[in-house]
């Protein structure tokens, strides 16, 4: 990954022609500070100007901020308040480096003396000459210098200056004629890391290798300067361009190239970094995310290859960042076929009209973003960090572990079924889509399960059950739908559904199922002298409940599964009761259709 922002540094660099110190220079914001006052020196005599701010040649006044109540990198600085900011950031920089450049005797630096006592000498001449300058302008103004006709990125004393106060607090734990362990080149001086990445720390002694040594700690993560200012542009691209949203989460896109060519490099940065593109591509596949903020992932399935992807989560505490979670080396091809399931899970879950059912990993964010509803943050997402980098690097999953966290958003909704009773039904269907786009990548390896008789509910659990590969998962599937079938028919006859009460919010043991089906038998028998409950819907129980007693019987007793996991069978198949009446109408259509074929073949005869 470090390596792919050194690369991805280079190419920016290159792509926009710039120098490398350029890398560590800040641009000034134009519409707050539209003016440059330049204390502009000539041999020994100075004047005040005021130009407009030239943003196409920015880096010339070679600005980089410091510390709010001290001093920047270059003399270079923002007025606020006139003499505060004079005193404190522009002055006090002369100040700074005259007293060091006395202490070196350095004959570069003797224009910089020079001007820092003209500065130290006239200060109130010059601040008089500044005020009136500024007397008729409203808007922002920055402090620099200019010597001889010359910006400061001009003069080679001032960026020298420039460049060894920027690292020099990198340069504090160094070593010289070391390997870069980022370019692999031995150097005349390595850093002790980075200042790129403010998640590389050595605050603990644990942190150091070679004897807990902090003198010794650049061993951890050897890095050159020329690296470390590319780290640093490469890290400033990702932030600027390839920072993208997760469900309340964020994360760097870092695209590294394999053996590629130059174009595919620059075809992939350009639509990453080309916010007009990646608008106008999102408008036109707007179906075709798996993340509803900011997806680019969709657009990047068509690469080869040759490109691959890491994804960098992390949050920002103060001046600090921690790593929530790298997902590495992720493949188009892989992207690809995660599109492949997305599709054929949206296919299953079509409604009536035709209509898809769209899937994202919004799906599964609904069931890992909070323990309590009442909390105020989410405090589930390192287990959704941990699900989303299964599905991309196509690890296995727990699927008991899972059905846990659905199991509980289930249940609260079936607990407030008098607000909603969709509500029930929308969180079985994420539930049951999510399990079946794990299956199908193979984060959900199936289970050998004991050897079943043909079903005349197969093409059910063939398009939604790859997972009940037991009789006893099947028996619960459908004593779902046979009593969501009762639930319907009190609903019809008595506007309430007082039967909801013996599924004891979903909480239901093995003894519990097995005394159930009976209790439902006997409940939906109690309405068959009303002529509300359905001839379709008497054949629907009958059918059924044979196959249930059938399923049962081969599942014997002590069944291996908890109680999430039956209760979560049991709950997809009250959610699929129509798919199940499908089935059983299709059999006996096709049934009706032989028996009219035979009978008219031996009429025939």
């Amino acid at each position: 990954m470090i390596s792919a922002i050194r690369d991805l540094g280079e190419w920016t660099q290159s792509y926009n022609q710039k120098e490398v110190l350029d890398v560590l220079i800040e641009t000034i914001d134009p519409k707050n500070y539209p003016y440059a006052v330049i204390l502009s020196f000539q041999d020994d005599k100075w004047e005040i100007e005021l130009e407009e701010y030239d943003k196409f040649s920015s880096t010339k006044y070679l600005y980089r901020r410091g510390s709010p109540n001290g001093i920047n990198y270059s003399p270079t600085a923002m007025i606020t308040e006139l003499r505060k900011t004079f005193t404190v950031k522009f002055a006090a920089w002369f100040e700074k480096i005259h007293k060091e450049s006395k202490e070196e005797e350095s004959k570069e630096r003797f224009s910089i003396i020079k001007v820092a006592e003209i500065i130290a000498k006239e200060k109130e001449q010059i601040l008089n000459a500044v005020e009136e300058k500024l007397s008729g302008v409203k808007e922002g103004a920055f402090f620099t210098v200019k010597i001889d006709g010359k910006y400061l990125k001009q003069i080679p004393v001032f960026t020298d200056i420039f460049l060894k106060m920027v690292n020099e607090k990198d340069i504090q734990i160094s070593s010289s004629d070391r390997m870069c362990s980022v370019c692999g080149e031995k150097k005349s001086l390595v850093m002790g890391g980075s200042s790129a990445f403010k998640f590389y720390t050595i605050d603990k002694p644990g942190f150091i290798t070679g004897g807990f040594d902090e003198s010794r700690s650049w061993r951890n993560y050897p890095v050159c300067i020329e690296c470390n200012l590319l780290l640093q542009e490469g890290k400033r691209f990702l932030e600027e361009n390839l920072r993208f949203r997760f469900y309340g989460l964020s994360y760097l896109l870092i695209p590294q190239f394999l053996f590629g060519k130059l174009s595919l490099k620059d075809d992939v940065i350009d639509l990453l970094s080309d916010e007009e593109k990646r608008k106008s591509l999102k408008e036109e596949s707007v179906n075709n995310t798996i993340a509803s903020e900011d997806d680019i992932l969709h657009y990047l399935q068509e690469e080869s290859d040759q490109l691959m992807l890491h994804l960098l989560f992390m949050q920002k505490v103060q001046a600090a960042e921690r790593i929530l979670l790298l997902v590495q080396d992720v493949f188009p091809s892989h992207l690809r076929r995660i599109f492949e399931v997305k599709k054929d899970v949206e296919r299953k879950f079509a409604r009536g009209d035709g209509t898809l059912e769209l899937y994202n990993f919004g799906r599964i964010r609904t069931f890992f973003q909070k323990s309590d509803e009442e909390k105020k943050n989410a405090d589930l997402d390192k287990y959704f960090l941990e699900i989303t980098a299964a599905v991309f690097h196509g690890s296995v999953l727990d699927i008991r572990f899972l059905i846990t966290f659905f199991m509980k958003e289930i249940r609260r909704k079936f607990l407030n079924n008098g607000e909603n009773e969709q509500n029930v039904r929308w969180a079985v269907r994420d539930a049951l889509m999510n399990t079946l786009f794990f299956v199908q990548l193979g984060n959900l390896p199936k289970e050998e399960g004991k050897q079943m008789k043909a079903s005349r509910f197969e093409s059910v659990f063939t398009e939604y059950g790859p997972h009940l590969n037991k009789p006893e998962k099947r028996a619960l599937f459908l004593l779902g739908s046979l009593a969501q079938l009762l639930l319907d028919v009190q609903k019809k006859i008595r506007n309430a559904q007082p039967f909801a009460e013996k599924l004891k919010g979903l909480r239901m043991r093995e003894s519990d199922f097995l005394g159930l089906l009976p209790e439902v038998k006997e409940k939906l028998r109690q309405y068959e002298q009303d002529n509300r409950y359905e001839g379709y819907e008497r054949h629907f129980a009958s059918v059924l409940g044979e196959e249930i007693s059938s399923l049962l019987l081969q599942a014997g007793s002590g069944w291996k599964l908890s109680i999430d996991e039956m209760n979560f069978y049991f709950s997809t198949g009250m959610y699929l009761k129509y798919n199940v009446w499908t089935a059983i109408k299709e059999q006996r259509d096709t049934n009706e259709k032989q028996i009219i074929e035979l009978e008219s073949g031996e009429l025939v005869k």
